[in-house]
């Protein structure tokens, strides 16, 4: 609550053991008693009210918002954020390897690694997947060429702008077409 007062943040998000929520809401209040919280419930987090109850945390304009740790899991990470958390593991996996092969390290170890980027590949994998099967809807098309976007464009104006707009162009063929292609 300070922290807004100060104007350091817009809104606090306290995460809390599960049995605790409500006694932070009620000492929250005895603290500020004017303060505009939201407390999350069980009924919050059920699969049917939890893109609402998440919805109404960003627009909603509260002092504080308090949900338990069970609760706070479950709300997803952009796919931005997965992808890019699993590519540092990545990298960081495939240092610790070379970093082992150069000191002669155990062998178990290396290959227990080696084993651990696969499985975080695997999930980059599926992560990539879910986003193309977004994109492409349409189950006999898929992305020609490398998987990337073939050209990005950049309108004038401000980036951080709510209205700016920009796209990026993904060539996209049948499945059936580049099967011919590659014959």
């Amino acid at each position: 609550m300070e922290s807004k007062r100060l104007g350091l943040c817009s809104k606090s998000l306290f995460v809390v053991p599960n049995h605790l929520t409500e006694q932070w809401a009620a000492e929250f209040l005895q603290l500020y008693p004017a303060a505009n919280i939201l407390v999350a419930t069980k009924k919050d987090f059920e699969t049917a009210n939890r893109k609402r109850f998440c919805g109404r945390i960003a627009t909603g304009d509260y002092d504080a918002i308090i949900i338990g740790h069970s609760q706070f899991e479950k709300i997803p990470m952009s796919i931005e954020r997965q992808r890019a958390l699993l590519e540092q593991q990545i990298d960081e996996i495939t240092d610790g390897i070379a970093e082992l092969k150069e000191n002669r390290g155990d062998n178990f170890s290396i290959k227990q690694l080696e084993k651990t980027r696969k499985s975080i590949k695997v999930k980059l994998q599926k992560l990539n997947d879910q986003v193309w099967q977004e994109w492409y809807p349409n189950e006999g098309q898929k992305c020609c060429g490398n998987g990337k976007a073939m050209l990005e464009v950049y309108s004038p104006g401000d980036m951080h702008s709510s209205d700016y707009e920009c796209g990026i162009w993904v060539p996209i063929c049948n499945k059936k077409e580049e099967n011919e292609l590659e014959a």
